[in-house]
């Protein structure tokens, strides 16, 4: 499975691609790339998109986190209790509303479904899951992970709190590339609703000392670039 820093660099080179421009890229701590080409020199940061980010962080992100944790102990738990016979899906919260410890969480979940294996449904069995649906297969036990949709409408103050924040931790190193871009992705978290149709012009947008931002949709591959006194330029790869 490729690292999260191993899939930015393949995105970036797609789009790079697109826009026939050959760059070297070379991987950094900050800014995430340096893309070079005859000795001109472009600072690039790659950042997930969260509708509720903030400078503290975003919750929507925090809760994602806990939900994989949690259902990764659960899964090999509950699989090493059923090996065959189940088809069990797992519906969590999309707000985790209580952080427990993970194996304590999944010790309640294994409980309430061993109590409860012949019901085809259970609600609210720990804090944090809404709910879990059981089938009887004839087939190696499959452990489903579903999370309710916390879908909005994309906001320009969204993006323009993003770009402020990773400004301000870019402040530093800004000064020592001729350009600097910031990347902003949704799609690869099950959290990070982005419709770049929302968007139809780049007036309420604030660049902070971005030379470019560069909105990418992974799930339609479609991207859009914002640059200062220039129109919002669409392109799909």
């Amino acid at each position: 499975m490729l690292t999260k820093k191993e899939k930015e660099r393949l995105f970036l080179e797609k789009y790079l691609d697109q826009l026939e421009e050959k760059f070297e890229i070379e991987s950094t701590e900050s800014p995430d790339f340096i893309l070079t080409r005859n000795n001109y020199k472009i600072g690039c940061e790659i950042t997930d998109f969260y509708s509720d980010y903030s400078d503290t962080g975003s919750i929507l992100k925090r809760s994602e986190v806990y939900v994989n944790r949690l259902h990764k102990i659960a899964r090999k738990r509950i699989k090493e209790r059923y090996p065959k016979g189940y088809s069990i899906t797992i519906h969590y919260n999309h707000i985790v509303i209580n952080h427990l410890k993970f194996i304590e969480e999944a010790k309640s979940l294994e409980e309430e479904i061993r109590n409860y294996i012949n019901e085809r449904q259970i609600i609210n069995p720990t804090p944090n899951i809404r709910r879990v649906t059981i089938l009887k297969r004839n087939h190696s036990t499959i452990i489903n992970l579903s999370v309710t949709s916390n879908y909005e409408d994309t906001k320009e103050e969204y993006i323009n709190c993003i770009v402020k924040s990773k400004s301000q931790l870019a402040s530093k190193w800004f000064s020592n590339f001729e350009s600097n871009w910031l990347i902003i992705c949704a799609g690869a978290s099950r959290s990070s609703d982005l419709d770049l149709r929302d968007i139809s012009s780049n007036d309420k947008f604030e660049l902070h000392n971005w030379n470019k931002i560069i909105l990418v949709d992974i799930f339609t591959s479609e991207i859009l670039e914002i640059k200062e006194n220039s129109k919002i330029n669409y392109i799909a790869f």
